[in-house]
């Protein structure tokens, strides 16, 4: 399935690059994974509804859609960035509309991945860098 389908069917807008971003060493910054890749990962990495995923650096919430809509699974996402909080939170109003037996299990937080504290059911962890 392409990007768009994708997008279509979890009713979420996550596409494009982030042109002007914080310009640091330690940061990224956002580009959005590929579908193509999370059809990969799933297929070798085994995700049940039970599980807790914690994606840090989480962009737009591609990731957590993903990976709720398709394992059921409570998916946090961490970014530093308010913008795509905002993004985030806006596609996860998108996202309800129209899967609307799912909002409790996605949360977003606006701060950095380090100070961020991991709690013992948070089972999975996800920082996808891009591929270059």
């Amino acid at each position: 399935m392409d990007q768009q389908k994708y997008e279509k069917l979890l009713n979420i807008k996550t596409q494009g690059d982030q042109k002007e971003f914080y310009r640091s060493i330690h940061y990224h910054r956002y580009e959005p994974t590929s579908y193509h890749v999370f059809e990969t990962l799933f297929q070798e990495f085994n995700i049940y509804e039970n599980d807790n995923l914690i994606d840090f650096g989480c962009g737009k919430g591609r990731l957590n859609f993903y990976a709720n809509h398709f394992f059921n699974v409570n998916a946090k996402g961490i970014e530093m960035n308010s913008f795509y909080i905002d993004e985030c939170n806006h596609n996860k109003k998108s996202y309800f509309e129209k899967h609307n037996n799912k909002e409790s299990k996605i949360e977003f937080f606006n701060t950095h991945a380090e100070k961020y504290k991991v709690e013992k059911d948070e089972n999975h962890a996800s920082i996808i860098l891009p591929f270059r």
